[in-house]
């Protein structure tokens, strides 16, 4: 991603080495042993909307909690936000998933202003991203994620993906709030890692 700047997601910054012990055998989706609840199914081509974890939203981690959520194991980053922006202004901007053992990986992300309402407007880079609109209390929302295309289905340590965003009309302090998925390809919930994180821009 040559020509991007990069932009800090919790405290992330630079060098994002780590190591992922690796997951036990987990049961496949949509099994379950006797007298247990059937297992989630995966999204692979799109998370359900409004799970980005900002704005008392929840995460992938409310299906993919078998790990506590932001472990050190796994990084979630942003790179390209400006932390400046001028009114109408079109910006690059990658989101990248940095975790050992990842088979399939997964994200999605949100522009808020301070009522939570739709900040700026996200499209798709390539075929791995797609943007979906989903209902929030403020108001319809756009969420882009990885698409069918961007999940990925060989063993990696980083996963990314390219959108851009174009800054709002008029000025306002942006939140972007990004939830990461690291799964390891067995199509369930269990033995995967999540991460958050967000970022800010203020248009003026």
């Amino acid at each position: 991603m040559a020509g991007l700047s990069a932009t800090s997601v919790a405290g992330l910054l630079g060098g994002l080495a780590v190591a992922l012990a690796a997951a036990s055998p987990s049961p496949s989706a949509g099994t379950a042993a006797s007298g247990t609840a059937e297992i989630p199914a995966a999204h692979p081509d799109a998370p359900p909307p409004g799970h980005t974890g900002g704005f008392g939203e929840p995460t992938c981690h409310i299906c993919h909690a078998e790990y506590p959520l932001d472990t050190e194991s796994i990084r979630v980053a942003l790179m390209g936000v400006p932390e400046v922006a001028e009114p109408g202004s079109v910006h690059r901007i990658a989101v990248l998933v940095r975790a050992g053992g990842t088979v399939a990986a997964g994200f999605q992300l949100a522009t808020r202003g301070p009522d939570g309402r739709q900040a700026g407007s996200l499209r798709p880079v390539g075929r791995g991203v797609a943007v979906t609109p989903g209902d929030t209390p403020a108001g319809e929302v756009q969420f882009a994620h990885q698409s069918a295309d961007g999940i990925g289905d060989v063993e990696r340590e980083e996963s990314m993906w390219t959108l851009e965003w174009t800054a709002p009309s008029d000025p306002i302090d942006v939140t972007w709030s990004v939830s990461g998925n690291s799964g390891n390809g067995d199509n369930s919930p269990f033995g995967d890692l999540v991460g958050t994180g967000s970022a800010g821009t203020r248009v003026r």
